[in-house]
């Protein structure tokens, strides 16, 4: 991307600080692509009234569900989805699955793919429940080896009803949920895109996708507390803030 050049451009002609520079956009859920071209150009960065797109609940709640159909023994994505969106499994059985598991030495996926045979103590409606959750896990699974990252988590998000419970709502908080979710898909795409761009479309799986989320996430966590930063934060949350550079994005016709 054009601004992160320019960044780095005007830091080394005008010996300016990251932190007297700024990124102006008009909606949240357009920090994503900002953010990424920052973290892959080590430029270090802040958010300014609001939480980075990585760390937002809904965009967690989805990666959980891509991590645990990566790796089904994945137990703090298990824990985040098993309820999510709500299927009436709640904490207690939650916490009876976590027992068992520890009791056996195995995993939580383990526990309710054979609950008879750990013993797992859940009357016939939950089990029926778990085995649902478990066969929906299971089907995206199958379909991993064969869908790009952009199809299968569109089906991920359809079929487990993310997407459903994301766009019921229609307050303004909602709304900005559904902004991150549509931002979300556009990222899947252009990293297919981009992986087909260079002949590389067998690296555009959904392990290829959550190894380049995490080493974006990893680079985001280096580097000193105490550095200067360059902001990123809505045209509305920059009232009264001055800088020396400012760089205004995504002001498209109809955003």
């Amino acid at each position: 991307m054009f601004v992160e050049v320019d960044l780095q451009k005007h830091r080394k002609e005008e010996s300016l600080p990251y932190g007297s520079m700024a990124i102006l956009y008009r909606t949240n859920s357009q920090s994503r692509a900002l953010e990424e071209g920052l973290m892959k150009h080590a430029i270090p960065y802040v958010m300014v009234g609001n939480v980075k797109f990585y760390d937002r609940k809904e965009i967690k709640d989805i990666i959980a569900y891509f991590r645990l159909v990566a790796n089904p023994d994945d137990e703090e994505a298990f824990k985040r989805i098993i309820n999510y969106p709500a299927r009436g499994i709640g904490a207690t059985t939650v916490m009876k699955i976590a027992d068992c598991a520890h009791l056996n030495q195995v995993s939580f996926w383990e526990v309710i793919g054979n609950v008879e045979h750990y013993g797992l103590n859940v009357n016939k409606g939950t089990q029926t429940k778990l085995e649902n959750f478990r066969l929906l896990i299971s089907s995206f699974i199958d379909r991993s080896h064969t869908l790009d990252v952009y199809e299968l988590g569109d089906a991920i998000i359809r079929e487990s009803r993310i997407s459903e419970d994301i766009m019921s709502g229609k307050n303004a908080d909602d709304l900005a949920r559904q902004e991150n979710l549509e931002e979300f898909l556009s990222g899947m795409q252009t990293f297919v895109a981009g992986r087909q761009e260079e002949g590389r479309m067998d690296e555009a799986y959904l392990t290829d996708y959550l190894q380049d989320v995490a080493l974006l996430t990893d680079a985001d966590s280096e580097g000193e507390k105490d550095e200067p930063r360059v902001s990123l934060m809505t045209i509305h949350a920059a009232k009264g803030l001055e800088f020396a550079t400012v760089f205004v994005v995504g002001l498209e016709e109809n955003i």
